[in-house]
């Protein structure tokens, strides 16, 4: 099970980080390429955007726990709530109740069996 605990001790940092920005030359160039590069360092890696640390989730296991599982445990953190003021509270930046509104909403109707 991932806890802040394993966060803080023993994921692996990606390789190439640089100081100040990062990871994020190498991103930015490559976006796609480089997140296939960091897949090999293991199912969760620790991305540097600038100075704050950043998690990357490479395992579908982990990323159902995440997403499914233990949703209710995780929050999006402090670049989703400073990104609000950029594209509002939308889908993207919600959480919890307001976000389950909100793809409600958005969510396709379900239709009946078709006779």
């Amino acid at each position: 099970m991932l806890t802040s605990a394993t966060v803080a001790q023993d994921i692996p940092v990606a390789p190439g980080r640089r100081p100040l920005v990062g990871h994020l030359l190498q991103f930015i160039k490559h976006p796609m390429a480089y997140l296939e590069e960091v897949r090999s360092a293991g199912d969760l890696v620790k991305f540097y955007a600038g100075p704050t640390p950043m998690l990357i989730v490479n395992s579908p296991e982990l990323l159902r726990q995440l997403l499914v599982t233990d949703a209710k445990s995780y929050h999006k953190g402090t670049i989703f709530e400073r990104a609000k003021f950029a594209f509002g509270q939308g889908l993207l930046t919600s959480e919890e109740d307001f976000h389950l509104r909100q793809r409600r909403m958005l969510q396709p109707a379900r239709s009946g069996p078709s006779r």
